[in-house]
């Protein structure tokens, strides 16, 4: 007679498996890492697991530390009645609940039977008026008793309703998971497993905190970047106590694939005749083109590296499964910031303080928002792209109030003799004029960037002219170029949006000043162009 091998079975809550580590992907996704000690027999062993997050992926499930034994099945899926333990605290509360509404109908009960009672002996000939005195004093009685109570009751259903309702809203996500693990050993002893799987419900993004500082109200050449991480996960297994990992892996789009190219052709277009429009005007158009659908325009496509960077978080983190923003360090960052001061008069007469971080630390800063702080206190925001070591980004510490700045645009216009043979012309003179003082005191020298425009002649009528008259030698100055005027302050100017940025600045008519100015002293920053145009054809200044 053959008899079927024993099986030893073990039984785990995963509340209950310590977590050895979490990694988290972006732009969503985390991979578990569970310690599982057990003791195993001589033969096959089942381990079930319950309580796992209802997000996993079935597939990933992986178990590794098996030392001389063989795992045989490994399977994963969703249990549909979990069970859920007495002890567990929402339940014991239902049940309360379920207690009290019930004591409630009761005592409603109660009072309606008084009621009925007492109208039916009103009918009743028998009754003494000292019975019916009596039953009326204790039908009074009772039915203030059973009111008070109905009224307590009431009260404590609506306190544990909420209570009930509030712990839910706090555990986001279920965990109706459960892993089956068939491990066959050769001899009895303990082993400790490692259970991993995948899990979705969890994201994270960076967010960074500068903060600033000054010396005598000059602000200082070093700053610290708290670099977080904003992190909230749903996947009903609350993250007690485990080392987090970051990962700028993108598994998603791994798991999509590597994409094919595609069949393209090229077709002729297809010619319309379109004469609605027209003949409703009294003509008719022959030749209309209409575009044929099908053939798309190619378009940008950004390229990064397929490479992933991975932060580990210092210390042990606990993340409960609520669903909320969770904010972890990940590094305080020294870095090195230079401060310059920027003015844009036409648009607003303050001085900025502008902070050029560059960063000299070994970590890449991820897309996100720079909460700027100078000394303790909260002055702007900014958003970053990607910052790799060595690269610089911008943000702002405030205004400087001790550099005044005031700013005047004046105009006069002179119209041309007119002539049989010559068209009448308006010109248009601009002066604008930027004086910038310095009021600090002691060794404070700013050095500030003026940032200056005229207007450029539309391309789509070319009866309207722009000359540059001041500064000299700006008109003929190459993009990008410093251009030394002489002036005893040092002050030069360039065409650009920046110090750095000349990318189109001639072509849009936009440029810089950018000198130092000392304490106590004062700049006058004039440029001067005209606008011509024939007298009779009327044209307005437009910002884009």
């Amino acid at each position: 007679m053959v008899t079927s091998p024993t099986i030893t079975q073990l039984s785990f809550k995963a509340e209950d498996l310590p977590i050895k580590s979490v990694t988290v992907f972006r732009p969503s996704g985390a991979q578990i890492i569970k310690v599982l000690k057990a003791n195993l027999k001589a033969g096959n062993n089942l381990i079930e697991i319950t309580g796992l997050s209802s997000t996993t992926d079935t597939e990933s499930l992986r178990v590794t530390g098996l030392g001389n034994a063989r795992l045989l099945v490994l399977v994963c899926n969703f249990d549909n009645h979990p069970d859920i333990p007495e002890s567990d605290p929402v339940r014991a509360a239902q049940k309360e609940l379920a207690a009290l509404k019930t004591e409630t109908d009761a005592r409603r009960q109660q009072l309606e039977l008084l009621s009925s009672y007492g109208k039916s002996l009103a009918d009743k000939k028998h009754v003494t008026p000292e019975d019916a005195t009596t039953f009326a004093s204790q039908l009074v009685k009772k039915t203030i008793e059973n009111q008070q109570a109905i009224k307590d009751l009431e009260s404590k259903v609506e306190i544990l309703s909420r209570w009930i309702e509030r712990t839910q809203q706090e555990k986001q996500g279920t965990a109706q998971s459960k892993a089956s693990v068939t491990i066959v050993a050769e001899e009895d002893g303990p082993v400790e497993l490692h259970v991993s799987y995948r899990v979705s419900n969890a994201q994270w993004y960076p967010v960074y905190d500068l903060h600033a500082g000054s010396e005598n109200g000059k602000p200082s050449t070093s700053v610290s970047l708290q670099y977080r991480v904003a992190l909230s996960q749903s996947t009903g297994e609350t993250w007690n106590n485990t080392d987090l990992i970051l990962s700028t892996s993108a598994t998603d789009v791994l798991n999509a694939g590597i994409p094919t190219s595609q069949s393209l052709s090229i077709e002729p277009v297809e010619k319309l005749q379109t004469r609605q429009i027209s003949e409703s005007f009294g003509m008719a158009a022959i030749g209309s083109t209409r575009r044929v659908t099908g053939l798309a325009a190619p378009r940008g496509v950004v390229s990064k590296s397929p490479l992933s960077v991975t932060y580990t978080v210092e210390g042990k983190t606990t993340i409960p499964t609520d669903g909320q923003s969770h904010k972890v360090l990940v590094a305080s960052l020294p870095l090195e910031a230079t401060v310059t001061h920027v003015t844009t008069p036409r648009k607003s007469t303050v001085a900025y303080l502008q902070c050029a971080v560059k960063n000299t630390s070994d970590y890449h800063l991820l897309p996100g928002t720079v909460n700027v702080f100078l000394d303790g206190s909260y002055v702007s925001k900014a958003d970053i792209s990607d910052i790799n070591t060595g690269d610089s980004f911008r943000c702002t510490l405030g205004i400087d109030t001790s550099a005044k700045v005031a700013h005047t645009l004046v105009s006069s216009s002179t119209t041309s003799t007119a002539s049989s043979f010559v068209e009448q012309y308006k010109t248009t003179t601009y002066t604008s004029t930027t004086t910038i003082t310095n009021r600090h005191t002691g060794n404070y020298p700013i050095q500030i960037v003026e940032r200056s425009s005229l207007p450029v002649a539309s391309p789509q009528d070319t009866r309207i002219k722009v000359f540059l008259k001041e500064p000299e030698g700006l008109a003929e100055g190459e993009e990008g170029a410093d251009i030394d005027l002489g002036r005893l302050d040092g002050f030069k100017v360039k065409w650009g949006t920046d110090v750095d940025e000349a990318k189109d600045g001639k072509k849009s008519g936009r440029f810089i000043w950018c000198g130092t100015i000392n304490p106590g002293k004062e700049v006058v920053l004039v440029s001067k162009w005209e606008v011509r145009a024939p007298v009779d054809l009327e044209w307005i200044e437009k910002s884009s």
